[in-house]
């Protein structure tokens, strides 16, 4: 099956920048990965989390800003 064969893979994968594969969990037409847990946190939680988004919004202000006054 290719699901399997992906999932095989996916548990050898091994690189510093990625998660590991752990397990997974397979009944009727439901599939569950289990990754290793991440102590700082996902790459979503530090792209999207608030402060982040107002630093985007604040360098988005000053540059229109700055081309305004060009």
């Amino acid at each position: 099956m290719y699901l399997q064969s992906e999932i095989n893979f996916l548990g050898r994968l091994s690189h510093p920048n990625l998660v590991k594969l752990l397990g997974y969990c397979w009944e009727d037409k439901e599939l569950l990965l289990v990754y290793e847990f991440m102590a700082k946190g996902s790459l979503e939680n530090h792209l999207f989390r608030s402060e982040f988004l107002l630093l985007i919004i604040f360098i988005i202000l000053e540059i229109s800003w700055i081309n305004f006054l060009e």
